[in-house]
């Protein structure tokens, strides 16, 4: 087959391949797991990169970016709650935009809207100006004049392309609308 699907999974089945060697040839080596457990999330083999971000964490029990992998792993699995619960003990260990934003996306599709805001704002206001974190904070805000607020407070400061992005599809007529 030579879909652009197939030549996808064939590029991802190399990339595992070549990750589980290198493995095999330094299983202690936490930069050749990372590369694995990457490999695995990204040929949608989560339960295995489950496994292996689990042993990746056993070698490097402080890692927050190791937290990060072992999160997506569980959210390819459906563990949202404990995905979230990874993303949220890596943004203490090692703070990134990653992290918050996967948690406050987890914490807004799982109904849990006001904590998702609470993250957000407070990722904002420590000077975070990162589009999506913006972007999601505006979608976790119910008030559309308070959506307002956001916009025309953070807008400036968000760069190029991303600026579109925030205001641009849901601008109508000159004022905010979320679409429906």
């Amino acid at each position: 087959d030579a879909s652009p699907q197939s030549a996808q999974v064939q590029k991802y089945d190399k990339g595992i391949r070549v990750a589980l060697a290198d493995r095999e040839a330094y299983p202690d080596d936490p930069n050749v797991r990372r590369k694995l457990v990457q490999a695995l999330l990204d040929g949608h083999e989560y339960p295995v990169a489950f496994e292996e971000a689990q042993k990746l964490r056993e070698l490097e029990p402080n890692s927050g970016k190791d937290l990060e992998l072992l999160g997506h792993a569980c959210f390819g699995l459906g563990l949202f709650d404990e995905a979230a619960a990874c993303f949220n003990e890596a943004r203490k260990l090692e703070p990134s935009s990653d992290s918050v934003w996967w948690l406050a996306y987890i914490l807004n599709a799982r109904g849990n809207t006001v904590q998702a805001r609470h993250v957000l704002a407070a990722e904002v206001n420590k000077g975070n100006r990162e589009w999506r974190i913006i972007k999601l904070l505006i979608d976790t805000t119910p008030s559309s004049e308070d959506q307002i607020r956001i916009i025309e407070a953070y807008h400036k400061s968000v760069p190029g392309d991303a600026e579109a992005a925030l205001v641009g599809p849901d601008l109508h007529n000159g004022t905010y609308h979320r679409g429906y």
